[in-house]
């Protein structure tokens, strides 16, 4: 394509387009999740926390917590996705929340927006590992990482339940012993990085 001319550009859009309608919707049925990566206050609102909506629906007036630290409940004063007022956000939808109740510097980056009471949080997660075929070496059966789930970050001790050692390429069972807590859900993927936070 061309930046200049425009060459090319409207079959690229096309393109685009159609592989965004092919991409199935997010079922608005699960648990809801929003990590929270930004948090500031609107002058006559209050408290703004924004993200993406990782699973399920969201409503005006509903109750929610911010866990793990906040487990409220918080009243949802107004809903904004894609920089547009809207009564309710679903999975897949960039949103902000307007939030009654908390303050904005009681609430952190890393955070989890969730209706209240129904999601718990842990120290310890069992999972499954998988090792990066690239990684230059095993890892060893306790073992000190960073844990990145959604827009957390938190350290973690990695103890190998059925194996010494994990070899590039291969998979194993494994419980996370967290230095804090953190609100996940079954299935959610996460990341392990090396020990030293960013």
């Amino acid at each position: 394509v061309s930046s200049k001319t425009g060459e090319v550009l409207p079959e690229l859009r096309a393109t685009l387009a159609g592989l965004a309608r092919a991409v199935p919707p997010k079922a608005a049925d699960r648990l809801p999740r929003l990590p929270i990566d930004r948090v500031f206050t609107v002058k006559g609102f209050g408290t703004v926390v924004t993200g993406t909506v990782l699973s399920g629906a969201i409503g005006t007036d509903e109750a929610v917590s911010l866990l793990p630290s906040l487990p409220g409940p918080f009243r949802v004063r107004g809903l904004q996705a894609h920089g547009q007022p809207v009564s309710r956000i679903a999975a897949g939808s960039r949103a902000a929340v307007n939030l009654a109740g908390v303050e904005a510097c009681a609430v952190l980056r890393g955070r989890v927006l969730t209706r209240h009471g129904e999601v718990p949080s842990t120290r310890m997660l069992d999972v499954e590992l998988s090792l990066l075929a690239a990684a230059s070496l095993p890892l060893g059966r306790r073992t000190k990482l960073l844990l990145h789930l959604g827009t957390a970050q938190v350290p973690a001790t990695v103890a190998l339940l059925d194996q010494g050692e994990l070899r590039p390429g291969e998979n194993a069972l494994a419980q996370l012993r967290l230095g804090e807590p953190v609100a996940a859900l079954p299935n959610q993927r996460f990341i392990l990085r090396g020990s030293r936070p960013l």
